[in-house]
């Protein structure tokens, strides 16, 4: 009966982390449980978290570079036409 509980409570617990999105993030305790201790008890190091952090900075420049990229046609062909 216990193992029954402690299943359910689990469960709630990691869909509701889960199905976060910008409104209601996930907190900074479940960050820190999961990404430092829980990794270390994986064995999981840090390089492909600064690999994929690397990569989404990256992204970001490029996404940024292309609004740029777009605001400056939209000026030239204001000017122009």
């Amino acid at each position: 009966m216990t193992l029954g509980a402690l299943s359910v409570c689990l469960t709630v617990l990691v869909l509701n982390l889960h199905h976060r999105d910008k409104e209601r993030p996930v907190p900074a305790w479940a960050q820190t449980l999961v990404l430092n201790y829980l990794a270390i008890l994986l064995c999981l190091t840090g390089d492909h978290l600064r690999r994929r952090k690397a990569e989404t900075t990256e992204r970001a420049v490029q996404a940024a570079s292309t609004k740029v990229k777009v605001r400056i046609v939209q000026v030239l062909v204001l000017c122009i036409g």
